[in-house]
């Protein structure tokens, strides 16, 4: 009978084959040892690559805890484990450190126009061409990502409604605000600000995504539509 690890993947036992798992099921649904054999690939002899790191996981009490004390030249004693195989191990661990060794991102909070002025100002300054941001807001209030949607000439720029809307829902995002400049220095919005707002209003009411303000920076100065009573 073909050793496993030189078998075509397709002749595989679905539970022998990780990656493709991963790509239908997503990695939540993986056992830690399928996704310890994404990383190092490859099984030895006749053992497949999720049986060795089954085996290994077993051999240290199923804990991640305790395969992460192991050195490299630990690793490397058991079998199937080579230098290469070990140091991933190792390198994927320690990634797994520092991840929850981090402070959870401060996430600024958004309650008023002028807190999106603040937000936006280091952005907007002192440009003198048309630039207009779209910035997603989460269901506590507090800003998730900012996107350039669009980048214009002196006096106009083209807002692609439809990419707002589709980059709010891949964020997740209950709410959104928009920003634009005007170079001149005038803060009033013109015919085009009032019909791109109300586009942008309808296109997220649809996706049950609220339009908290558009914001007109101008300067030192801006217009804010909801605080005007236009949204």
């Amino acid at each position: 009978m073909p050793e496993k690890h030189n078998m075509p993947v397709s002749e595989w036992a679905a539970e022998d084959r990780p990656r493709e798992r991963f790509i239908e099921l997503g990695a939540r649904a993986l056992s830690t040892a399928e996704l310890l054999a994404i990383l190092i690939r490859t099984g030895s002899g006749d053992e497949s690559v999720v049986s060795l790191t089954r085996r290994l996981l077993a051999e240290n009490g199923n804990s991640l805890s305790r395969l992460a004390g192991l050195s490299v030249q630990q690793l490397c004693c058991y079998k199937g484990i080579g230098m290469t195989k070990a140091v991933t191990i190792q390198a994927a661990l320690e990634i797994a450190r520092r991840k929850n060794a981090e402070k959870p991102e401060d996430r600024k909070e958004i309650r008023s126009s002028r807190d999106l002025y603040d937000y936006f100002y280091p952005l907007m300054a002192d440009l003198n061409y048309e630039m207009c941001y779209a910035l997603f807001v989460n269901q506590s209030g507090k800003a998730l990502d900012c996107v350039c949607v669009s980048q214009g000439g002196i006096d106009s720029t083209v807002v692609d409604v439809r990419l707002i809307v589709r980059e709010a829902v891949l964020r997740h995002a209950v709410a959104v605000a928009i920003c634009h400049n005007h170079p001149s220095g005038n803060s009033r919005p013109s015919s085009a600000d009032d019909s791109l707002t109300t586009k942008i209003k309808s296109a997220c009411k649809m996706m049950d995504i609220q339009l908290l303000d558009h914001l007109i920076f101008a300067g030192d100065k801006y217009y804010s539509y909801t605080d005007n009573g236009r949204l």
